[in-house]
């Protein structure tokens, strides 16, 4: 269990940079990913995602890659290890590793969260934008799970959102038996609305 724990700080820190944090989560989404399909999902430039990769392998928390040989050159595909994948069933993992972290590593990734939650915002709204308003309705407005809002709450309109969002992700049938996929963004942003202070 050490061994596991120790692994889970060194992906806390392996996704306390943005960049590295949208790679990461993407590599989990799908299960692995080469550095090509990383760059087209992220928009970014294949040199600049294989620095990030040079970068996270040296916090451990990637098997090594999967090697397909093509005609003229080489694939690898990236995943997580599984002892990380397994972990992060238990949703308790998160706050158990952030235990002993310093208030200067803390800050570092909530930060990064932060900035990768803005970043699915924009590809959300690029590509909820590019729907035409019947497909976007299908897409969106007809799912029971589809919700946005944008504002302060107070402690108990707080604790209802949160019981009506598990009510309908837990209570949800499934046709084909398989579990749903979320995406979930929730903000407890204190001082965010906040006048910004000035030196």
């Amino acid at each position: 269990m050490k061994n596991v724990e120790l692994l889970l700080k060194a992906y806390i820190e392996a996704v306390s940079e943005p960049t590295r944090a949208s790679i990461l989560m993407e590599i989990e989404k799908a299960g692995e990913l080469t550095a090509t399909q990383l760059a087209e999902r992220l928009d970014l430039t294949p040199n600049n995602v294989y620095h990030h990769l040079r970068v996270i392998k040296r916090f451990g928390v990637l098997d090594e890659p999967r090697v397909v040989p093509g005609s003229t050159y080489v694939e690898k595909y990236y995943r997580l290890r599984a002892e990380l994948s397994e972990a992060f069933k238990d949703p308790g993992w998160l706050d158990r590793a952030q235990q002993d972290l310093s208030v200067e590593a803390r800050q570092a990734f909530w930060c990064a969260f932060a900035m990768v939650a803005g970043q699915l915002m924009i590809r959300a709204a690029k590509q909820y934008q590019a729907m035409d308003p019947a497909t976007w309705q299908e897409t969106v407005l007809q799912q029971p799970t589809g919700m946005i809002s944008l504002r302060e709450l107070g402690p108990s309109q707080y604790q209802e959102n949160l019981a009506t969002l598990r009510a309908q992700v837990v209570n949800r049938p499934t046709e084909d038996g398989e579990p749903h996929q979320y995406v979930l963004l929730i903000a407890a942003l204190p001082g965010i609305w906040d006048s910004p202070r000035t030196p």
